[in-house]
């Protein structure tokens, strides 16, 4: 409860860093109570900014992996960084495609308003070569 508190988040979302191997306690108590150090809300603050940058859990893990290992830190995260780039650069091709079509069914939609049928439901249910 203690790191949660501190961190702004729930107790089930460090539980939840904890089965994805991704934030462990530094030390248990005999009766288990989990105990965090200071490594520990730096960690969890470590995954939340890469989540908002838009890495998966997945990808946070080896990002925590290249952080514990201080060999060739630069070099293999500019390789992940890089790869999620290109990753996003494609959704922006994607989603500029979608609204072009989007647009264009706007069009025929405007086209067709004195007409029964809308143009924009004969676009969608032709097939797209």
């Amino acid at each position: 409860g203690k790191l949660a508190r501190r961190a702004g988040t729930t107790v089930q979302t460090i539980r939840y860093y904890e089965i994805q191997e991704l934030l462990i306690p530094a030390h248990r108590t005999q009766t288990g109570y989990r105990l965090y150090d200071e490594n520990s809300i730096t960690t969890f603050f470590f995954i939340k900014n890469a989540q908002a940058i838009g890495f998966s859990l997945k990808q946070i893990s080896l990002l925590l992996k290249i952080r514990k290992s201080k060999r060739n830190q630069s070099t293999r995260l500019l390789g992940q960084i890089k790869n999620l780039s290109a990753d996003f650069s494609s959704q922006i091709d994607i989603l500029e495609d979608r609204v072009e079509r989007l647009s264009q069914l706007a069009k025929a939609c405007r086209k067709g308003k004195k007409q029964e049928k809308c143009t924009a439901i004969e676009v969608l249910e032709k097939s797209r070569k």
